[in-house]
């Protein structure tokens, strides 16, 4: 299938993948085509929406505000229908990710949409680090989604395609808009007020909290329980879309938003979700009394004046000498001690030799002499003394 983007679609994304880059969020919106078995004319991507919630790695877009822009659409341009949506990854990730696949499917599987295939659009960095649009064909296989990467042709507003696809060359998105008023707040269908006023009389019943359910520009509900306070944001898909919890007060603050510990679907229950943001508010400040301000202590006596500084002076030290009364100085001292460790070594040496001349002139060293150290009769001149080998 060849896929035609029209320019005012294709800057659309572009510029919100500029803007992602720069604050770092993600932008999306719907996408409105034209269909036939041959060829798609995507024609506006609309707007994220100033009702949005955009983080770097998530976004949800204004329901109401997309719902209004694709009413007025399809009031002007009956041929135009919704075919997928559009988004922004402000980083170089030029694929979709497990999320991106996981939402497809939840799409595709809900049978008010009524659709077999989605076409998504995503802007991100190329391989050349520059900002550009990718096309993708999403449609349901065994183990999940089938995604196929998709060529797009960029086609002027009043080129031949758009005028044989439309009959007439395309209108701006924003003049289809500028006539248009505000969608009127209308009551939230019966169905979905049923749903939330049984949730929270289960959050009452379990959780022994007071639930009050606000209606007006925003569906939600204000939960109380001690000093404690949370507030849920009900989207208009509620219970398929996930609320936004928050652990505080409306009117002492602060809003703290509370991430859910999973991926919400129609089948989980609000009351856990409305425990964990209890637990994490912050008590409300009581109204402490006020506490009477301490007697003025009596003045402190004057300090005495301190004492002038002296700098100290400095000691000197000299090794004394050989004064006339026959002090001996410290030179003398280590001269005699050297000269006494001298004559000590030297009487052990003359000890040690007279016990050796004692010894040698015993009886017993006198036979050992002769034992071992007589020359032997008719020894020759060669012969050292002390050689005993017999003769041959």
């Amino acid at each position: 299938m060849k896929i035609l983007l029209s320019t005012q679609a294709y800057l659309e994304i572009l510029s919100a993948t500029r803007r992602g880059l720069r604050e770092h969020l993600e932008f999306g919106g719907s996408l409105m085509a034209v269909e036939t078995e041959e060829v798609t004319l995507i024609a506006f991507a609309i707007p994220t929406g100033t009702g949005a919630s955009q983080s770097a790695g998530h976004i949800v877009t204004d329901a109401g505000f997309q719902s209004h822009v694709v009413a007025r659409v399809q009031a002007a341009l009956p041929r135009l229908s919704y075919v997928g949506d559009w988004h922004v990854h402000p980083m170089h990730m030029p694929y979709l990710s497990g999320t991106d696949r996981v939402t497809a499917r939840s799409i595709l599987n809900d049978p008010e949409v009524g659709r077999s295939s989605l076409l998504l659009l995503l802007g991100s960095l190329n391989e050349e680090d520059n900002p550009d649009v990718f096309g993708f064909h999403v449609s349901l296989s065994t183990f999940g989604v089938d995604v196929q990467t998709q060529v797009l042709s960029v086609v002027e507003h009043d080129s031949d395609e758009v005028i044989e696809l439309l009959g007439r060359p395309l209108p701006s998105l924003s003049g289809l808009l500028k006539d248009s008023e505000a969608p009127s707040a209308e009551p939230p269908p019966r169905r979905l007020l049923q749903t939330i006023e049984r949730e929270l009389a289960q959050i009452q019943q379990q959780l022994g909290a007071s639930t009050e359910l606000l209606l007006g520009e925003d569906l939600c509900a204000q939960v109380h329980r001690g000093d404690q306070d949370a507030i849920v944001l009900f989207p208009p898909e509620y219970p398929c879309g996930a609320p936004r919890i928050f652990s505080g007060n409306l009117e002492d603050g602060p809003l703290v938003p509370l991430s859910l510990r999973y991926g919400w679907s129609s089948r989980h229950s609000l009351v856990e979700a409305v425990d964990q943001a209890l637990l994490a508010a912050t008590p409300r400040p009581s109204a402490a009394p006020p506490q009477p301000s301490p007697p003025p202590s009596p003045p402190s006596p004057p300090s005495p004046p301190s004492p002038p500084f002296t700098p100290p002076v400095a000691a000197s030290f000299r090794l004394p000498a050989a004064s006339a009364h026959g002090h001996r100085s410290w030179q003398d001292l280590c001269e005699e001690g050297n000269r006494g460790r001298g004559q000590r070594h030297h009487g052990v040496d003359r000890r040690l030799q007279a016990s050796r001349e004692d010894l040698w002139g015993s009886t017993i060293w006198d036979w050992l002499k002769s034992l071992f150290f007589s020359t032997r009769p008719g020894a020759g001149q060669n012969d050292r003394p002390g050689d005993h080998r017999r003769p041959r």
